[in-house]
């Protein structure tokens, strides 16, 4: 098992992971300016004066005081302003491609181009496969087989030491190791960081392992050129993942 798991990961990798480590307008209305009345004795003409209620007084030397009222013309039909029209807020579709019929579903974010093959037949299905894909930056590998003699530790570490063989040009620095949590299983993970000698560049991966007990182990290679991104795909495509169909 462990030699057909190197053969299969340096194959892999050669091929695919050698360069990743309106509103409306109203008119405004114009105030409507009322004319005033003038009252002409026999005699004179008296001075008008326009009080703030609109009325004018008006003073007949020999008739006596005379008060006018005068009613200002009123625009009765009140002006309607338009009511806005209300636009609803359009719903935001996040694509989302899924994989599934295999033994198990894998969810990704938005339009990914997945490929898969079997191990050792033409086609995958749920004792053993292959899929890999480009991820908003990184590159990614999920395996799975079937076997007694598959366990989580035996394949991370023949996942990790052919990805190592298959990159001699490179040097490979471990950072940390520990648990991985996918769907309610527990696996292990292994993080590390690449070193060209050309550039000076953050680029790593990351390995994890992890079995859903039903006898099929799987192995999720993450690698890309920023060791910040390949964490943050690495967890979404672990989150994505959930055991069984």
């Amino acid at each position: 098992m462990t030699k057909l798991m190197h053969f299969i990961m340096v194959l892999l990798v050669c091929m695919f992971v050698t360069g990743a480590c309106g509103g409306s307008d109203s008119t405004p209305v114009e105030p409507t300016e009322s004319s005033p009345v003038t009252q002409v004795s026999d005699s004179t003409q008296a001075d008008q004066s326009t009080s703030s209620d609109s009325s004018v007084d008006v003073a007949d030397s020999k008739a006596g005081a005379v008060t006018v009222k005068d009613t200002p013309a009123t625009d009765s039909t009140p002006t309607l302003v338009p009511t806005p029209t209300l636009v609803p807020t359009p719903t935001v579709v996040v694509p989302t491609t899924k994989v599934g019929d295999l033994g198990f579903q894998l969810s990704l974010d938005g339009e990914v181009v997945v490929e898969q093959s079997g191990l050792i037949k033409d086609q995958a299905d749920t004792k053993e496969g292959i899929m890999f894909f480009e991820y908003g930056g990184v590159s990614a590998i999920l395996l799975w087989l079937e076997g007694l003699e598959s366990d989580v530790d035996a394949v991370l570490s023949d996942s990790y030491v052919a990805l190592e063989s298959a990159q001699p040009d490179l040097e490979f620095s471990l950072m940390n190791e520990g648990d991985l949590s996918v769907d309610s299983v527990t696996g292990k993970y292994i993080a590390f960081v690449t070193d060209s000698g050309v550039t000076e560049s953050e680029a790593g991966g990351i390995v994890g392992s992890w079995s859903c007990g039903s006898g099929v182990v799987f192995s999720l290679t993450v690698t890309g050129s920023d060791a910040a991104v390949v964490q943050i795909r690495f967890r979404r495509i672990a989150d994505g993942f959930t055991c069984g169909n």
